[in-house]
């Protein structure tokens, strides 16, 4: 069956139906963004999205297609490469008398806003065509989920309730096979964006180092490389959360530029702060971390 299924290029429909756990990641519970929805999906669909992930792993690797700079979902990548390879960038720039700031993107429900057809097409690009392409969006389109959530009622008795079941029309499922690559070759041209920076990625987590001699050359920098980068999440329908968007200005060395540098992410200004959380650590402008 799975070889017939890859030789018509067609994803079987009845293993497309997924039941969507929230799972909640930090925050109050009455904030919807603060809930990640994990897709569980058959055994048998998971045989499937295995032997083309080894396949599609097998291709990017032979052609050398990933971004060097990505970390997550990627064998040898973990949460330390990326802050190691951030926090070098930094430290050598300072060392060297240089200015340099940091920009720390926050995408809101990043996996869930995949448009297929941008995907497809991407995929295309790099050369999975043909069958294989037409495979994929069969995966891809007329996904069905429905959403089962637990609760105690006032008896005390853990129950669960399920919603009904919607047609997903964009998105790669979290928690399957499959979608974790899929969203890193989505975001993968996102390096094209990058002219000045230095960008760190861990699966949808965007940051970007950047550094100059010249102090005002640096803020120019930032401020328009950020803007590249906010233009790319737009064309490719990915949604910047500007309230949990931050920025590090590492050259502080006193008081005197202190909350001076800014961006703009959607039209709303973003300021320096004193630290930021990146990966789990609490980076400060001193990098001494003290607020970690």
């Amino acid at each position: 069956m799975i070889n017939c299924s890859f030789e018509c290029g067609v994803f079987p429909d009845f293993l497309k139906l997924s039941v969507v756990k929230p799972l909640h990641k930090k925050g109050s519970l009455d904030d919807l963004d603060n809930f990640r929805p994990i897709s569980i999906t058959s055994t048998f669909s998971k045989v499937f999205e295995r032997a083309v992930l080894n396949r599609l792993w097998s291709f990017i690797n032979h052609n050398s297609i990933l971004c060097k700079n990505q970390f997550g979902f990627v064998r040898g990548g973990s949460t330390i490469n990326a802050m190691f390879t951030l926090l070098d960038k930094v430290v050598k720039a300072l060392d060297r008398g240089r200015s340099a700031s940091g920009v720390f993107f926050d995408l809101r429900k990043a996996f869930d806003m995949v448009s297929h057809d941008i995907l497809l097409g991407k995929l295309e690009n790099i050369g999975v065509r043909g069958v294989a392409n037409q495979w994929i969006s069969s995966y891809l389109r007329e996904r069905r989920q429905a959403v089962e959530v637990s609760f105690i009622n006032l008896e005390g008795t853990r129950r669960k309730c399920f919603s009904d079941v919607l047609i997903v029309r964009a998105g790669v499922p979290q928690g399957s096979i499959l979608g974790p690559l899929l969203f890193l070759l989505y975001i993968n041209d996102l390096r094209g964006s990058v002219t000045e920076a230095q960008l760190c990625l861990f699966a949808d987590d965007t940051s970007i180092i950047v550094e100059n001699q010249c102090r005002d050359a640096m803020e120019i920098s930032t401020f328009v490389e950020s803007n590249m980068i906010v233009q790319w999440f737009k064309e490719n329908g990915l949604v910047v959360n500007a309230a949990k968007t931050a920025l590090l200005d590492f050259a502080i060395t006193s008081t005197k530029y202190c909350d001076n540098l800014s961006v703009s992410v959607d039209g709303v200004d973003v300021f320096s702060e004193h630290h930021v959380t990146f990966l789990g650590l609490s980076i400060d402008r001193n990098l001494n971390f003290s607020s970690h």
